[in-house]
Parts: structure tokens; sequence; C-alpha cells
């Protein structure tokens, strides 16, 4: 965590956007898809202080995917469980676009 931060301890209290913009997902109608989206680079963090590239990273809440899009970005496995159907279909299309190779040779646009 140290490399994420020049060098220097991480603090234990980070300072993350909530998941707004882009990011959040939401249907037709501007209305939020999952009441409680985490913002990816929450999750990019957890993942890399706690896991190593080639692990399997289990989300057994999956919601909307947010740690298996961090997981699939950082060369990690993932396997999510999800009990809403509808939540389940969006967490495996945003799996399935971001493990898709782009054109310019990246993963779901994803170095």
């Amino acid at each position: 965590m140290k490399a994420l931060n020049d060098d220097i301890q991480m603090r234990s209290d980070w300072f993350i956007p909530l998941c707004t913009g882009p990011e959040r997902l939401r249907n037709q109608h501007g209305l939020k898809l999952h009441p409680t989206q985490k913002p990816e680079a929450l999750l990019h963090r957890v993942l890399l202080a706690s896991s190593r590239p080639g692990d399997l990273v289990l989300d057994p809440f999956c919601g909307t995917g947010t740690t298996g899009i961090a997981a699939v970005a950082l060369g990690r496995r993932f396997t999510g469980i999800e009990l809403n159907p509808a939540f389940a279909a969006l967490a495996a299309e945003r799996l399935r676009q971001a493990a898709q190779p782009e054109a310019d040779g990246t993963e779901g646009g994803r170095p």
C-alpha cells in the first residue's frame, strides 16, 4: 500500500468519494440500479491490500459486481454470489464487458 502513497505508510482512514457520475449505474430514468454501489477505488485498495495477482476473490454479496470489476483489473480471479436475479444479471454483464479485449489490447478499457 505504501507504493500507492509515495512510499509513505498509508493512513487507515481513506477519503474516497461516493460512487457518482459515470461510475454510478442508473436505469433509463436516471434512478440508481443498486442502493449501495461501492466506488471502484475503494475495492481496488482493499484488493491490493489483501490479495495477490492470481488469487481467487470471493464476494458473497456481489450486488453490481464492483468487487469483480476491481479483481479482474488487478489480475485476480473472481467468484460472486448474489441473491437478487436483477443484480446478478447486471454484475454478470459488467464482468463480461470488463473481460472483453478492447481494440487497443486492454481488457474492458483497463490497462
